[in-house]
């Protein structure tokens, strides 16, 4: 708790209201926008972090997390398909790879169909997804908690906020 006697997320949502209630946008949508703009800004601030702590990065706790989740599935994963997925090149494909693989968080073995192509295997079947990426886990109680209604509108509010950010600057 901080000295006015509200906790620091209290007192953040309090700021925005503040914000909100000068602008001339209807309170809303600025509340919404700057939630947006801080979650962002967090989102960033833990990507650095785990860089500059030598932890795993975004990119390989996603690539870790969808090879447990695809295997577990019954899908083979191979190094194309992760790309696909992660939506980056071949290149930064095989460095995620390799990461993973001196983390021994995943193997790489000749695929039964074509022993010219490798498939991705999960070190631990039985893993935790959520070992590898506990935000999403939290991320995911948080939205449990969100009603049928609540969970449309931000869906869909969220998809329309990705296809935004999916846009090249020049086509506005």
């Amino acid at each position: 708790m901080l000295s006015t006697g509200l906790t620091q997320p209290e007192v953040t949502v309090k700021k925005i209201a503040q914000q909100a209630q000068r602008s001339t946008v209807p309170s809303d949508a600025v509340g919404a926008a700057e939630a947006l703009e801080s979650l962002r800004r967090a989102q960033s601030t833990r990507s650095r972090h785990q860089v500059t702590t030598g932890g795993q990065g975004e990119t390989d706790r996603q690539a870790a997390r969808h090879v447990l989740e695809r295997t577990r599935a019954g899908h083979a994963v191979s190094p194309s398909t992760l790309a696909k997925h992660l939506e980056i090149s071949s290149a930064s494909t095989s460095a995620v790879l390799s990461r993973l693989v001196l983390a021994q968080l995943v193997t790489l073995e000749a695929n039964p169909d074509d022993a010219r192509r490798k498939i991705v295997i999960p070190a631990d079947i039985t893993d935790d997804p959520d070992v590898y990426d506990p935000v999403t886990m939290r991320i995911r109680e948080i939205a449990a908690d969100l009603s049928p209604a609540d969970d449309a509108l931000i869906t869909g509010f969220l998809l329309r906020v990705t296809a935004a950010l999916q846009q090249p600057d020049d086509d506005r």
